[in-house]
């Protein structure tokens, strides 16, 4: 679920950053720990059918749609706009399968990473010292932060489990997903950036590792 990098005059949600937290951690775990290829493939698949399961049903009826929004659990972490839009937890799903299906288990591990961690970091850099607004309500400074707090922990999980390579690799390789990451949430105004910080994250670590 996305936190994004606003100017310091907008509320911090930390039941949303904790969900969005733990929501990585969860994924990496199940990702490196618990689960075969097979399984990943099954469990993101049956979170994406989940979700996209429940924005048709508040497509189709109000009375669903009013029943998800009145849920305490909702309540607390979505954002105003997704009571009648497609919501940031829809889109990381859909993330999710396309990284099962298409990406290296490295690069999905620290596209998983940069979501979780960076995203946070550059919403509270971003409403706490950001001065330099960017598009769609970030900020410069919220940006970086993304792009370093990203990249060092897509650092931590790729050399925890993927950690084979010698480090200045997996540091280039780190920095490319938190970077691209990074740039994917600053541009990301009409596109939800659950999906589009994942997905760049993951290709641009997975191009990085590929070139060197």
């Amino acid at each position: 679920v996305a936190t994004m990098a606003r100017e310091p005059s907008n509320a911090t949600n930390w039941a949303r950053i904790g969900f969005h937290v733990s929501s990585a951690v969860g994924a990496l775990l199940l990702l490196e720990v618990f689960l075969s290829r097979t399984g990943t493939l099954w469990a993101t698949g049956g979170f994406a059918a989940y979700c996209w399961i429940n924005e048709s049903g508040r497509a189709l009826s109000k009375r669903w749609n009013e029943r998800l929004m009145k849920v305490r659990f909702f309540q607390a972490i979505i954002h105003p706009h997704e009571h009648h839009h497609i919501n940031s937890a829809t889109w990381y799903g859909t993330a999710l399968i396309i990284l099962a299906l298409v990406s290296p288990p490295f690069a999905s591990a620290a596209a998983l990473a940069v979501l979780g961690f960076g995203d946070p970091a550059a919403g509270l850099v971003g409403r706490r010292w950001g001065r330099r607004p960017l598009t769609g309500g970030r900020t410069l400074e919220g940006t970086v932060a993304f792009a370093l707090f990203g990249s060092l922990a897509a650092f931590a999980v790729i050399s925890l489990w993927h950690g084979t390579a010698a480090v200045p690799l997996l540091v280039l390789v780190s920095a490319a997903a938190g970077i691209a990451g990074a740039i994917a949430e600053a541009v990301s105004v009409r596109v939800d950036d659950n999906l589009t910080v994942p997905l760049a994250a993951a290709l641009a670590a997975a191009l990085t590792a590929s070139v060197l």
